[in-house]
């Protein structure tokens, strides 16, 4: 018994079925390699994250209203990179301040046009840093435990 040869027609259809596979599959690569590249492009233009500690250029706050508390209204002009050095070098013991809060005014007789700061060392250590009024000037410095059992919070507002 003979085989019967395909038909010139079926082959023709076999021919295009695979050309216009060929086709779709090399547009699909196509389209993934551009994914591919547009997302790397993104991802070298997006900012650092700020769980791996990367810190984006600061800005400066120039439109700051002046309290009278000549400290904290050069402090509050500052990008917070330098806020966070500055208040670092105030409480001293080796801190290098990488994160700073202004937490607000004290409003009570004994500390009234204190402005109170808080700042992370890269230690992980935390402190609160009230920095008085006046040409004296001048700053006190409380570890965050110290004042949580004075009933406040450092990285919060004052109320």
């Amino acid at each position: 018994m003979a085989i019967p040869e395909p038909s010139q027609e079926g082959e023709k259809r076999g021919g295009v079925r695979r050309t216009i596979i060929g086709w779709v599959l090399l547009a699909i690569v196509a389209v993934a390699a551009g994914a591919i590249v547009w997302i790397a492009h993104l991802a070298a233009r997006a900012p650092e994250s700020p769980v791996r500690n990367a810190v984006n250029e600061p800005l400066a706050h120039p439109d700051v209203p002046t309290t009278g508390n000549l400290a904290n209204d050069r402090l509050a002009r500052l990008p917070s990179t330098e806020q966070a050095v500055l208040l670092g070098k105030d409480v001293g013991q080796g801190c290098a301040g990488v994160l700073a809060f202004a937490m607000g005014f004290g409003k009570h007789d004994a500390d009234r046009g204190d402005a109170y700061w808080s700042v992370r060392c890269a230690d992980g250590k935390s402190y609160a840093v009230a920095l008085h009024p006046g040409p004296a000037g001048g700053a006190s410095v409380l570890g965050c435990d110290a004042m949580r059992s004075a009933g406040m919070e450092c990285f919060k507002r004052l109320p």
